[in-house]
């Protein structure tokens, strides 16, 4: 046993009771691969589970059409810059944008094109932010952004970046071509106020905005 061996028999030996041996022990080897594969399959699952979770952790917190977070991730990320805010004393700043008459693009251009325009207006938004900075389909064309360690006026550059380059931007439909412009407001984040408070701010701002004509 201590070199290994699992089982005997003594001399002399009658031929059945080493034919029944062996057939335990291939019983015994037949249910240990068994297990094994049995492990192995099980560990796939469980490998498969963990990345089906985690795929459905991503899509809970991601806008489908333009890929970006949505509100509920964005919210979050907000309540935890709250908290740096507080123990850091930083700054932060919320941007809303908001595409000027987008229903007028979904009625003349179909709404295909609605969402190539949301798609491209992610993409320009993506280009010109830092990697910190969280950019979230607030709802609808609305778009929100937080910008970490920035006041109103770094906001506002943020803003007049995004808008130089978006509107360049030329669409086509059925041989039209069209451009979009985009109108901002920009708060600085006020703890003594809730989050509610601090968004209506900046949908004041953006209302304000779009009241002058840019």
């Amino acid at each position: 046993f201590e070199a290994g061996g699992q089982d005997y028999i003594i001399k002399p030996f009658s031929s059945q009771e080493l034919l029944a041996r062996i057939r335990t022990h291939l019983e015994l080897k037949a249910s240990r691969e068994a297990l094994r594969s049995y492990a192995r399959e099980l560990e796939t699952k469980n490998q498969e589970l963990n990345e089906l979770v985690t795929e459905l952790g991503i899509v809970a917190i991601t806008d489908y059409l333009t890929n970006l977070p949505n509100r509920r991730y964005i919210l979050q990320r907000i309540s935890d810059e709250i908290g740096r805010m507080k123990r850091t004393r930083s700054e932060m700043a919320l941007l809303l944008a908001d595409i000027d008459d987008f229903k007028y693009v979904n009625d003349n251009f179909g709404h295909n094109c609605g969402d190539t325009v949301l798609k491209a207006l992610a993409t320009t938004m993506r280009s010109c932010t830092r990697e910190q900075d969280i950019i979230a389909r607030w709802g609808g064309d609305e778009f929100l952004l937080l910008l970490t360690d920035t006041d109103v006026a770094g906001a506002w550059t943020v803003a007049q970046k995004i808008a130089s380059v978006f509107e360049t931007e030329k669409f086509y439909e059925q041989d039209r071509e069209f451009s979009v412009k985009i109108s901002f407001g920009a708060v600085s984040y006020d703890l003594d106020v809730d989050l509610d408070a601090n968004i209506k701010k900046a949908d004041e701002s953006l209302y304000a905005m779009k009241k002058r004509g840019h």
